[in-house]
């Protein structure tokens, strides 16, 4: 049964998943899971897409997940029982970490929990500066294994076992120091900015955007040699493209 709290919309080269709960704060029940996972597989019948926008309403990104799923877990009595509940998170990390385009995470207020998990999946992580950050499981007895592979991707490892074992909160200078998010700007000018990022995104070429992401995720698990031969190959074939003859041209005209 759907849940109608996640909204796909399509404004040609951009998909925006908008997480519609405020009452909630944005929270995550499991329809609502998989309908950011349907979401992002819709986005592949829209061949003008370019990227994926991920974003909270009212000022939240996401408070994490939803109350009733902890209520759920506490009827069950063995890790074998439990283990189902783990299974959409893990697939909402393969869901974006395997999307073919790049994805965007457009975070204001609150990204706690599977909510700061979001941060970590996407490719890249825009955030108003009153954001706040934490991996909060720890203080549930929770062990919050379900980031830590892309978390420990994008920081240092001491700073992500901090984050992990205190669940501190943290705020956006913090998390853009340790290399969590990409950029952070005021309030004031937050949508300017994200509208600014995003324009420039879209205006590049989309196999050019689709190959270097794959490259990207492709080489972590490489050694160097093969990721430098696997680079020539990624290079050949978008250079062979038409829209980087295109854009060569018309560099070579200027």
């Amino acid at each position: 049964m759907k849940s109608n709290k996640i909204n796909l919309g399509i404004d040609g080269p951009i998909a925006t998943i908008t997480i519609n709960r405020p009452e909630k704060k944005n929270a995550l029940t499991d329809e609502m899971f998989l309908e950011i996972i349907e979401s992002i597989e819709r986005v592949k019948e829209y061949k003008d897409c370019k990227i994926v926008v991920i974003r909270g309403v009212e000022g939240v990104f996401c408070a994490g997940r939803d109350i009733s799923s902890f209520q759920r877990i506490q009827k069950l009595s063995t890790s074998y029982e439990i283990r189902d509940e783990y299974d959409l998170p893990a697939k909402l990390n393969f869901a974006l970490r395997n999307c073919h385009l790049p994805t965007v995470a457009v975070v204001q207020g609150y990204a706690m929990g599977v909510g700061a998990g979001l941060v970590s999946w996407c490719d890249v992580a825009l955030v108003d500066k009153s954001a706040k950050f934490s991996y909060s499981e720890i203080k549930l007895g929770l062990a919050p294994s379900m980031v830590c592979v892309e978390l420990l991707r994008n920081v240092p490892k001491k700073k992500a076992v901090d984050l992990l074992l205190t669940g501190k909160v943290i705020d956006a200078i913090e998390a853009l120091s340790i290399g969590l998010i990409t950029s952070y700007y005021s309030s004031e000018i937050f949508e300017q900015k994200v509208r600014e990022y995003i324009e420039d995104l879209v205006s590049k070429s989309k196999t050019a955007l689709i190959m270097e992401k794959s490259y990207l995720r492709s080489i972590e698990d490489m050694d160097y040699q093969n990721a430098v031969n696997y680079g020539i190959e990624i290079s050949s074939i978008c250079t062979a493209s038409e829209e980087a003859k295109e854009k060569i041209d018309a560099f070579l005209s200027r």
